[in-house]
């Protein structure tokens, strides 16, 4: 994929989804709410040229996480006692395994 493809994929899908997901949370947090945040993705068994002997991943401290994601940012925008934030990936060899 290119990179100009990579942003347009960015633009068109990511970003728009991530806004409306901040705004969520940020109205709900402004109500006084506690947010518990789960999101699922997967992950691509081979990523330059390290394979991820992995079938699942949870991340479930997003502060201490390496990774830079949705999880990670949400957590620095507000408070850690309003949201919790969870991931959990897939490895897509599994995925691709359980659907034959």
């Amino acid at each position: 994929m290119s990179a100009d493809e990579h942003e347009e994929i960015r633009r068109v899908y990511h970003r728009p989804h991530w806004n409306e997901v901040r705004k969520i949370i940020g109205v709900q947090i402004k109500k006084d709410k506690i947010v518990v945040h789960i999101r699922l993705h997967s992950f691509t068994p081979v990523l330059y040229g390290e394979v991820h002997t992995s079938d699942l991943g949870v991340l479930y401290d997003s502060r201490i996480e390496k990774y830079d994601g949705l999880t990670s940012e949400v957590i620095r925008l507000y408070s850690s006692n309003k949201y919790i934030g969870f991931e959990l990936e897939v490895n897509q060899a599994l995925t691709v395994k359980l659907l034959i």
